[in-house]
């Protein structure tokens, strides 16, 4: 760090980082396996499965792929207990920034940042190679008084990920990751009358071919507000807030089995292929734009009191949910399967999984004269976008989006509160302050989730598989017994669109502090 003078007094930063971290990842199943139980639709009846129908999916990890596959004859003497596998990554940074002090009530903040990353896989060659992330960042500050009581800020700059070792664990390494389907739970092998059901029975090793040209994912934000103190101790402000998605990295499976890795929409992922490999659709590219304007108040502690207070309306849409896959539930960044097949992109544009247009928030503490101090937090949020989702017999429940994103309306609003009280006072030499918390105050035990299941079976399809037409949305509010043929009906989920998780109850902690 170091200051000059031109134009203004400037305060320039220079640095560099190095990074090189590593990870040791056992993967394993308990028992070595994981069974489901499985009836096909055409065989589902009031009274269960027709017999001779209840099918057995055996998923397993291998500790390398069998010579025949996933109908090798040995199949079950490959089951590995656990995948160990030492993966490590290089980071490195270098960046610029100049907080440049234009006049007195004016600083602009300028600054550029490259990032690059090595990913070796693990054998030690180089399987990721990022060396062309430049982030540049602008900012401004300007207190339009020159008082010290009010100013107008913005700013605009991007961010790249880090391409986290999960990824290159389950991308580069060893295991082979394999399922068969048989009519008993004991036999670990592919029934021949399943042997070319997609689905079914596969065996592929997780070995992902990287594209040559892998550019890495980025984020832009913009940010313009302002903030004023509108009396002694209380500042007020406003503030404007845009995030958009630039390239993203998420890999894709081929028509053959294998996975690639890329930057869906672009490049070899512009195309993606429904699930059995037969038809080819556009890619989209990824959209994701987080839109908001938040108020806030803010009063500092003086009178024995404090609050800060906050509202945010925001939108959020587009067709990919993000790092975290919220739609899954899926904790693997990068590797969430949004881009697999093409059923996942029919209808998945829209408002998104974690879109809410309103949260308010409040806390605030007050110490009376006696010594205790009250403080109280609550929130209130508006719900999150309903979305029929479809069973797949290959990949589960919540796989097909079977109508757009937003007609079928939002899950409840939210809201709770919580309370803490401290009492402190002296033994002696000794501080004591008794404690109590109380979480979920009004005990509300209100909706936080809905059941999306449309349906517990693959009843219901988004492409017409003998033609590779797509098939039209559902329309919103559409039963799924007015969907599906009268014989698939009792696969129509009963629960669906009704509350799946409620918010805790009421409870209370005491807790007593010494401090001497």
């Amino acid at each position: 760090t170091f200051g000059l003078r031109l134009l203004g007094d400037h305060e320039v930063k220079v640095g560099a980082e190095l990074q090189r971290v590593s990870m040791d990842l056992a993967t394993g199943l308990t028992g070595g396996r994981v069974v489901s139980v499985l009836c096909p639709p055409v065989h589902v009846s009031p009274e269960g499965c027709d017999p001779g129908w209840t099918l057995y999916n055996h998923i397993a990890y291998l500790r390398q792929m069998p010579p025949g596959g996933a109908t090798d004859p040995d199949f079950a003497s490959y089951i590995a207990d656990a995948i160990v596998v030492d993966v490590t990554s290089t980071n490195e940074a270098v960046f610029l920034q100049d907080s440049w002090r234009v006049r007195p009530n004016l600083t602009l903040n300028l600054g550029l940042r490259w990032e690059g990353q090595k990913v070796p896989d693990y054998t030690g060659r180089t399987r990721i190679d990022l060396d062309d992330n430049w982030a540049p960042r602008l900012g401004f500050v300007w207190d339009p008084k020159g008082d010290g009581h009010a100013k107008v800020f913005g700013s605009w700059g991007r961010y790249f990920e880090t391409i986290p070792l999960h990824l290159v664990a389950w991308a580069f390494g060893v295991r082979t990751n394999a399922a068969v389907t048989s009519r008993s739970p004991d036999v670990v092998a592919c029934d021949p009358d399943f042997a070319d059901v997609p689905g079914l029975c596969y065996a592929f090793g997780s070995d992902t071919r990287v594209v040559e040209d892998l550019k890495g994912e980025s984020m832009d934000e913009f940010v313009l507000g302002g903030e004023v103190e509108a009396v002694r101790n209380l500042v007020v402000g406003a503030r404007f807030l845009r995030r958009d998605v630039g390239r993203v990295v998420e890999d894709a499976l081929l028509p053959d089995g294998s996975k690639l890795l890329g930057n869906p929409g672009r490049g070899e992922l512009g195309t993606v292929y429904d699930f059995t490999g037969t038809w080819a659709y556009p890619a989209a590219e990824p959209k994701r734009t987080f839109t908001g304007v938040e108020l806030t108040a803010r009063k500092r502690f003086a009178d024995g009191w404090q609050a800060q207070a906050s509202y945010l309306w925001s939108k959020l849409e587009g067709n990919y949910d993000g790092l975290y896959g919220a739609a899954l539930g899926c904790v693997l960044p990068n590797a969430c399967g949004e881009w697999d097949t093409a059923e996942w992109q029919i209808n998945n544009a829209g408002y998104l999984t974690s879109d809410r247009r309103h949260t308010l928030k409040l806390d605030g503490a007050y110490t009376f004269p006696f010594g205790l101090t009250a403080g109280l937090s609550a929130h209130y949020r508006s719900g999150v976008p309903v979305r029929p989702m479809g069973y797949s017999l290959a990949w589960g429940p919540m796989y097909y989006s079977l109508s757009e994103r937003g007609p079928w309306g939002f899950t409840d609003d939210e809201y709770e509160a919580s309370l803490h009280l401290g009492f402190p006072f002296k033994v002696g030499p000794v501080r004591v302050n008794v404690l109590l918390d109380v979480f979920n105050l009004l005990n509300r035990q209100g909706e936080t989730g809905r059941d999306m299941n449309y349906n517990l079976g693959e009843t219901i399809e988004v492409i017409d598989y003998a033609t590779g037409e797509v098939l039209p949305p559902i329309a919103a509010g559409t039963p799924c017994t007015a969907v599906v043929a009268p014989e698939n009906a009792p696969l129509c989920n009963p629960r669906f669109n009704t509350t799946s998780t409620r918010q805790d109850a009421r409870s209370v902690r005491l807790g007593l502090r010494l401090t001497f």
